[in-house]
Parts: C-alpha cells; sequence; structure tokens
C-alpha cells in the first residue's frame, strides 16, 4: 500500500462471513487506513505473514478519517468518520459501507446499556449522543 497521503487513523478488525445460524464460517483479517485527505484503504492483511493485499478505497468526504471499531450485532463493525460518517460491516455473507444520516459525529465509541445493548456513544457538536443502529442492511437515517 503507497500512498501521498498521511494516515490520520487505523483499525484493525476481524469481518467474516456468517452461516445461518449466525456463527462465523470463515474470518478476514482487514487493516483499515484513514487518511487526512478523505479517503478510506481497506486491505487484507494475513494473520501469519502480516503481509498486505486486495487493497480498496473510497473517498468517504472533505476531513480526514478517524476510524473506531464498535459492536454490531455481536460482531466487530468500523466506524468512519469525515464530513460524513460512513459504518463498514459484514451482513448476510457480504461486506457493506454504508452511510450515517447522521449529524457530524467527532469522535465515538461502541456502547451497551440495560435500555440499549449494542449502540454507539458519540460527540457532535459538543453534544454527547447515543445511537442505536437497529437493521442491517438497511440505510441509517436520523430520527428525532
Amino acid at each position: 500500500v503507497t500512498t501521498q497521503s498521511t494516515g490520520e487513523s487505523l483499525c484493525n478488525v476481524d469481518m467474516g462471513a456468517q452461516d445461518d445460524t449466525g456463527g462465523t464460517n470463515t474470518s478476514t483479517t482487514f487493516l483499515n487506513i484513514g487518511l487526512s485527505i478523505g479517503v478510506l484503504l481497506r486491505t487484507v492483511m494475513d494473520g501469519v505473514t502480516g503481509e498486505l493485499s486486495d487493497t480498496r478505497t473510497r473517498y468517504l468526504g472533505t476531513r480526514a478519517v478517524k476510524l473506531f471499531r464498535i459492536p454490531v450485532q455481536g460482531f466487530d463493525a468500523v466506524l468512519a468518520i469525515s464530513s460524513r460518517s460512513w459504518l463498514s460491516y459484514f451482513y448476510q455473507s457480504r461486506f457493506h459501507l454504508s452511510p450515517l444520516s447522521y449529524d457530524t459525529l467527532e469522535y465515538a465509541c461502541g456502547f451497551s446499556s440495560e435500555q440499549c445493548s449494542q449502540g454507539i456513544v458519540a460527540i457532535s457538536s459538543n453534544t454527547l449522543r447515543i445511537l442505536a443502529l437497529e437493521k442491517l442492511g438497511a440505510i441509517f437515517n436520523q430520527v428525532a
């Protein structure tokens, strides 16, 4: 992986295909790299040799990309924050990178409570926000 831009954030995550019972059949380690120019690089990382391959590039927005590992329905996902937020996850044996239709976020972390078993706590415009992602595979829209 070569780039002319500065790295802003790294997130190493195992994602895999699921069987009908929700268990994981296979797992692939991805190295996600957020760049200062608003680009996300996702590359496959060999767990034994550390060799990088199959790099995918996606422009996410005008700000540097910050990456956060969060749990989504029992599996690891990556929240990528730029001028717009995106969720990277595996669902129904497919890789998804979906935009979040929500206020601009600055920082985020996985969150769990009795009322929200798997959510995200985030900062947006000096305000603490709690988000719940309810339906994977659907467009994530802000609900007032």
